[in-house]
């Protein structure tokens, strides 16, 4: 069932995202680059699993923070330095303070603590309800239109989380 409800929830993400919507080569690119951002972040996942038997969630958590911006800093330093961080108004401060916080922080300490409890493999799917939550968040938030797709994808992805997160019924002989 789990293989099936994996199947499913792929197929609810593709109808979320419209993929070619529009048609162009950008908006292509854009699907391509998320669909391998899934899988790294299916490896991350596994990472993560074995760093929780060996640390806990908020240590775990720590260390990828501080290796994943250590990794990154340069490409960020290379593309447009310091000065537009360093021009930025008051509130872009208190925005980069919220992801921090709640997007990185408290978001990773709770799926390490996920991850921690369950196991990487009944974990890792949930990733399939960010872009349903960004949608739903863009409909709220930026008052963008709900499509029909995009709800039958998102019902298709719970749809294919609970398959797998299902355990199958006991056999009675």
């Amino acid at each position: 069932m789990g293989r099936l409800g994996l199947g499913v929830a792929f197929a609810g993400l593709i109808l979320v995202m419209s993929p070619g919507e529009n048609g162009s080569r950008l908006r292509l690119l854009g699907d391509l680059l998320f669909f391998l951002g899934a899988f790294c972040w299916a490896i991350y996942s596994l990472v993560g699993k074995a760093a929780t038997t060996r640390y806990n969630p908020v240590l775990a958590t720590l260390y990828a923070t501080v290796s994943g911006t250590l990794l990154l800093l340069p490409f960020a330093i290379a593309e447009r330095g310091w000065r537009p961080l360093l021009a930025s108004p008051p509130p872009a401060y208190l925005g980069l303070l919220y992801l921090g916080v709640f997007g990185t922080v408290l978001a990773f300490v709770f799926f390490y603590e996920g991850v921690h409890r369950v196991g990487a493999v009944r974990a890792t799917p949930f990733a399939f309800l960010v872009p349903v939550i960004g949608v739903l968040s863009s409909v709220i938030v930026l008052g963008e239109r709900l499509t029909a797709p995009v709800v039958a994808g998102g019902a298709l992805v719970l749809l294919g989380l609970w398959m797998v997160q299902r355990r199958p019924a006991a056999v009675i002989p």
